[in-house]
């Protein structure tokens, strides 16, 4: 019976949980309740969100999301989680991240922002795909190289079309 259990255990694909993280910085609180989800075991990568959303924040955005990096790479190594920054290549090989997920804009994406991560962080870091918004798109961007993708954005709540994806 305990070989029959370890079969079954084998059939069953870990589960891979990618964690999203809301908006740097981070308060003591949630550094200590992150801690104690990523001690479970069941998240593969945390992912820090870009939260820039003009050009003018860019620089306060960088120095924002390398504090947060800096404070959240102590609790993903311990916890074995990779430590990912939402579409920012150059960040990732200034810190202690192990890779971006880029958010796939364009068609196909060799021109898009993944090409570029995929070009200048490969083969020493991770490069996911997100904002996959169809088989095609998904199969494009596998093809293209990147490590792994997401069906609709990972900052929202799945729509029905995601999760139907997502199956697929």
């Amino acid at each position: 019976m305990g070989q029959n259990k370890s079969v079954e255990q084998e059939r069953i694909p870990a589960m891979q949980i990618l964690l999203t993280t809301p908006s740097a910085p981070f308060s003591d609180h949630f550094l200590s309740v992150l801690e104690a989800v990523l001690q479970t075991g069941l998240v593969s990568a945390l992912l820090i969100p870009d939260s820039r959303s003009d050009i003018k924040e860019k620089t306060a955005s960088k120095n924002t999301l390398k504090r947060a990096l800096q404070s959240t790479s102590p609790f993903t190594r311990a916890g074995n989680c990779a430590l990912l920054v939402e579409n920012n290549s150059d960040l990732v090989q200034q810190t202690d991240a192990d890779g971006t997920c880029t958010n796939i804009r364009t068609l196909p994406p060799e021109k898009d922002e993944l090409s570029a991560a995929l070009h200048q962080l490969k083969p020493g870091f991770i490069v996911g795909a997100a904002n996959i918004s169809s088989r095609h798109a998904a199969m494009l961007a596998g093809e293209s190289g990147a490590d792994f993708i997401c069906f609709g954005s990972p900052r929202s709540n799945p729509k029905d079309r995601d999760i139907e994806l997502s199956q697929w």
